[in-house]
């Protein structure tokens, strides 16, 4: 009755440590379950920023590519079709060569006018 006493016992220390050891094991998985999870969080969202900044570069080179083409006119001559920014940028070039015509015509006329 002795070792059946004994071998009872030992085995229930042999089940708690294999309780304590799994209940162990189990919160190591979940904290590493956690954690591998912030991971992915994070690298998704490294990913949501990295195709944000994709498609903004794709629309930046679109929007510079897209509205120049170049056609045709009835008359043959060669016609480039310009995004309005272009235009705007094209405006100011000759507005600023308009001035120093206007500069040049004055000076130019100043000299003439003199004896």
């Amino acid at each position: 009755e002795g070792s059946t006493a004994a071998a009872g016992a030992e085995s229930l220390v042999t089940l708690k440590s294999i309780m304590a050891e799994l209940a162990a094991f189990k919160s190591d998985m979940q904290k590493k379950d956690e954690a591998f999870k912030e991971e992915m969080m994070k690298k998704e969202q490294e990913m949501k920023k990295k195709d944000e900044m994709i498609a903004e570069l794709l629309a930046a080179r679109k929007s510079k590519t897209e509205h120049k083409q170049v056609q045709m006119s009835a008359g043959g001559e060669v016609v480039e079709l310009v995004s309005a920014e272009d235009l705007k940028a094209l405006e100011e070039r000759v507005e600023e060569y308009e001035a120093r015509l206007a500069a040049q015509d004055a000076k130019i006329g100043a000299l003439r006018d003199k004896p």
